[in-house]
């Protein structure tokens, strides 16, 4: 059956790498920034079956004015408020406006992120910017989480590697992981249903503490 799909986010190599997956097997993807308004296109479509946070696209203004090693230390603040309200808060708003068309498809919301959206300490970036932004998104989703999965919706999140040639021989690919249906037994404890869960894994399913 044949998908639409919104990824929000920048355009980079694991978005294009994404959309033609997608389309390989039939799916429409559509795109839309998250410091942009929702496109017309998109406002018109009748549904939505995944939606697609990919915050490893995110560009950071305040990480781009940091000196050469620089750190957390030396970020400018109003810049970093700004790159917070562009992508945090633009993608807050564009999943909240496209709920409806989400609760008439498969209900189903992504993250594209990487490892370093934990929200413990990683000075080892050289992008404390862009690693707050993806940390707060994982959060913000999560309050979606607790909010929409007794309607039914489920969540996926899937860390890349960060390799520029793509995922790893053997890996699950995004777009693969993205669709995957995980356990659910509603007789069992959430602990054991693994849709109750909303963790982080890379494209060999291993979860990765965040």
């Amino acid at each position: 059956m044949n998908k639409n799909i919104l990824v929000i986010g920048c355009s980079d190599p694991e978005a294009i790498r994404m959309a033609d997956w997608f389309a390989a097997h039939g799916d429409t993807v559509y795109q839309n920034r998250p410091d942009e308004p929702l496109s017309a296109e998109i406002s018109a479509l009748d549904h939505l079956d995944l939606l697609i946070l990919h915050t490893a696209s995110f560009e950071s203004e305040a990480d781009a004015m940091l000196p050469e090693g620089g750190t957390i230390l030396q970020m400018d603040d109003a810049a970093a408020m700004r790159d917070y309200d562009r992508y945090v808060c633009g993608c807050f708003e564009l999943l909240e406006q496209c709920l409806p068309q989400l609760r008439k498809g498969l209900k189903r919301i992504c993250i594209l992120t990487d490892a370093t959206c934990s929200i413990r300490s990683n000075p080892g970036t050289g992008a404390p910017s862009k690693h707050i932004m993806m940390a707060a998104v994982n959060d913000m989703v999560k309050l979606f989480f607790n909010r929409l999965r007794p309607e039914g919706f489920t969540f996926r999140n899937y860390a890349l590697t960060g390799d520029p040639a793509g995922v790893p021989q053997g890996a699950f690919p995004p777009g693969a992981f993205f669709l995957l249906d995980f356990c659910y037994d509603a007789r069992e404890l959430p602990i054991h249903n693994e849709e109750e869960r909303f963790v982080l894994k890379d494209g060999f399913l291993n979860e990765i503490a965040w």
